[in-house]
């Protein structure tokens, strides 16, 4: 071998060596796998549908108020957006 051969396999061993070159040589395939397996679980993962605010308070009864009023307009919104796509004729 030459010498700039040895010099190579000599500093390849020694850097093979370290902790380093192993955890980074495992690394890389394992983030892969990961990077392709989030996406699909948060896919099939469920959204949360109610959200529920308590507060028995006397204070609370004016945020109670408001609340549902918010949630009773966002509901009429969606029913008129169902409604729009639903008179849609299909092309």
């Amino acid at each position: 071998m030459s010498r700039i051969l040895l010099i190579a396999r000599r500093e390849f061993l020694a850097y093979a060596k370290t902790v380093g070159f192993w955890l980074s040589l495992l690394a890389f395939p394992l983030f892969a796998v990961l990077g392709g397996a989030i996406p699909m679980l948060m896919k099939h993962a469920e959204p949360v549908r109610e959200a529920v605010i308590v507060d028995e308070t006397p204070a609370g009864s004016g945020l109670a108020a408001a609340v549902r009023q918010a949630l009773e307009t966002e509901r009429g919104r969606a029913d008129i957006a169902a409604l729009r796509m639903a008179a849609v004729p299909e092309s």
